[in-house]
């Protein structure tokens, strides 16, 4: 497995992305990832999902 992180300049960019993936509202999700070259694109995976309300309010969810 690779981990990758963006680069600083682009991280400012993502920064709303991080939010809204904070604390989504419950339902149904589908996660897609995708690795591009260029134009190429090299692999894509999807992933369904249901994220379901904290059993906990967050202030005491650790």
């Amino acid at each position: 497995m690779e981990a990758w992180e963006a680069p600083l300049e682009v991280q400012a960019a993502l920064a709303p992305v991080q939010e809204a993936l904070r604390r989504p509202p419950p339902g149904a999700y589908r996660l897609v990832g995708e690795a591009w070259e260029g134009e190429r694109l090299w692999s894509r995976h999807e992933v369904a999902l249901t994220y379901l309300p904290p059993l906990l309010p967050q202030e005491v969810a650790w």
